[in-house]
């Protein structure tokens, strides 16, 4: 396994454990982050705030990656995950988020995603 692909799944990892603010151990400080709806988020203070935010709409979230393709110090990963909302409706989801490393950090995320899905709304 790359170190590229140990990195992302900790991303992901922290993600569901819902521990924004170690995000920021493994991000650039001028990491750019593009997010559905949103647009482009530059540096590593706002994309953490930025994830925060999306992150607290939910009790428990959990990503599981399901596959990996890496080209040099880019790399697609295709997820997909798992949670209650706050409002206590299951939630699940499925995407890929296009990652960019250089020298052990994330400096590029791009998410793109199905939709948010909740129970009863397939």
């Amino acid at each position: 396994m790359s170190s590229n692909v140990r990195l992302a799944k900790r991303f992901l990892h922290i993600l569901g454990e819902r521990d924004i603010s170690s995000l920021k151990e493994l991000f650039r400080e001028d990491i750019r982050f593009e997010y559905p709806g949103i647009g482009a988020i530059t540096g590593k203070g706002r994309v953490v705030l930025l994830l925060k935010k999306i992150m607290s709409r939910f009790e428990t979230l959990q990503f599981e990656a399901i596959d990996f393709v890496q080209e040099g110090e880019k790399l697609c990963v295709i997820w997909k995950n798992a949670g209650r909302l706050k409002t206590g409706q299951a939630f699940h989801n499925e995407g890929v988020s296009i990652l960019h490393m250089r020298d052990g950090t994330i400096s590029y995320v791009s998410d793109y995603f199905k939709q948010d899905r909740t129970d009863g709304h397939l």
